[in-house]
Formats: structure tokens, C-alpha cells, sequence
């Protein structure tokens, strides 16, 4: 049950108070753009559900509107020997595969959010041809027109139907508690993929303000995957 949900969301935003990205991410990186390796047998492996990408951004100088997103591409390589000498090349060629944005307006923000996107493999299984592929996302704040926030810091992992397990396991030894998922903001979507295409969704509850806590605690990012599986604390 739980896999099938985590398989069908095509995409996920999720919006936390936080300055650190979780050590579960397993490719990091400074800056505003990250890639990763797809599985090499990619229409063919059930084992992996999805990719979780995220960063962290803020805005010292607290502008009230705000937008975070950006373009995903899927590149594919493949090598060449020239004719002419023999040598060896290799050829990359890119598709965008998402370009869209959520627009978080009236909110101040003076402290650092991690943005989290989820694609699910159903959504990317039909854009990957070959084989030998990557993902990359490029996180950006700033659409024409848009006040722009800083990006510091990005994070990405693929994630199997293990990872998922792992997930109920630390929820089984954890506290019986009702999650508090009032502090998630989140938007799901059926975006095409197409490229050029963007989606600008306007949401008044993305950012939560008012927080004690600065990083995402290990129960706060247990919360977004429970949410992001539609679990929201109930046995499946």
C-alpha cells in the first residue's frame, strides 16, 4: 500500500524550516545545482520508486514574495570513435523534463527553508529511452519578475523500495504519537514535463514562520515521507 502511493505521486513539493540538509541525502553539494546517476537498467527495475531532490534557501533581506523551483533535465551519454583518427569521444544530450515553481506570497522570509521535490519513477520511466542516464536538477529562485532568494546548498538521492522499509522501521521504534504535520506545506501535481512549460502555484501556507526549530530533526523528516506516501500516521 504504502509503495503504491510513493509510486503514483508524479511530483511532490515539500517546505520546511530548516538550515541543514538531512545526511540521508546521499549525493550533496554546495551551490544551486546537483545531478545524479538513474539506474542503469531503468525501465526494468521495480526496486527504485523515485528520486528526492532538496536545498536550502533563504533570504536575509526578507522579501515578501518569493519563488523556488526550477528546471530537471535527463541527460544521456553514449561514446563515439571518429573516423578520421580513431580517437574516442563521448556525446551528452540533455531534455528537459520539468521546468515549474512554487510561489509562496505575503510571507517574510528571514530564516532558512529546505525545499524538497520528489519525482516518482513513474513520471520519469516514460522520458528515459536509453539506458546510461542521469538526472539533474537546477534550483532556481527567481522567474523574470520575481524577487529572488539565495540557494546555499542541495541535496539528492534515489530511492528504493528499501529506503521505504527503513522508514517503518524507525517509525515502528519511535514514540506512538499522532505526527504533527503542521509545519509541512506542501503541493502535488501532474505536471506534463513538457519543456518550457511552467506552473507558478500561489500558496499562502508554504512557509511556516513560526518555528522553534532550525534543522529538520530525523522525526520532522520521518513526518515528510509518512506525507509524502499519504501515510499521515496510519498503518497501512
Amino acid at each position: 500500500m504504502v509503495l503504491a502511493f510513493a509510486k503514483s505521486r508524479e511530483r511532490f513539493d515539500v517546505i520546511i524550516p530548516g538550515n541543514e540538509i538531512p545526511e540521508w541525502f546521499s549525493q550533496q553539494r554546495g551551490g544551486s545545482v546537483i545531478e545524479i546517476p538513474l539506474p542503469l537498467n531503468i525501465q526494468n527495475d521495480s526496486r527504485w520508486i523515485g528520486v528526492a531532490f532538496c536545498c536550502i534557501f533563504g533570504d536575509d533581506k526578507g522579501s515578501e514574495i518569493k519563488v523556488i523551483g526550477g528546471p530537471t533535465y535527463i541527460h544521456s551519454r553514449y561514446s563515439g570513435q571518429s573516423s578520421s583518427n580513431g580517437s574516442v569521444f563521448q556525446v551528452k544530450n540533455s531534455r528537459k523534463v520539468d521546468f515549474s515553481f512554487l510561489n509562496f506570497v505575503g510571507r517574510c522570509i528571514t530564516k532558512d527553508h529546505l525545499y524538497l521535490r520528489y519525482f516518482s519513477a513513474l513520471s520519469l520511466k516514460d522520458k528515459c529511452e536509453t539506458n546510461n542516464l542521469s538526472l539533474e536538477m537546477s534550483f532556481q529562485s527567481s522567474p523574470k519578475g520575481y524577487p529572488s532568494v539565495k540557494v546555499k546548498k542541495c541535496g539528492v538521492r534515489i530511492m528504493y523500495e528499501k529506503d521505504l522499509e527503513e522508514i517503518e522501521e524507525l517509525q515502528c521504534h519511535a514514540i506512538q504519537s499522532s505526527p504533527n504535520l503542521e509545519h509541512i506545506h506542501h503541493h502535488s501535481t501532474e505536471n506534463d514535463g513538457s519543456a518550457g512549460s511552467t506552473s507558478l502555484v500561489k500558496r499562502k501556507r508554504d512557509i511556516d514562520v513560526e518555528t522553534e526549530e532550525e534543522g529538520p530533526h530525523p522525526k520532522r523528516m520521518q513526518n515528510i515521507f509518512n506525507f509524502i506516501t499519504d501515510r499521515s500516521g496510519k498503518k497501512q
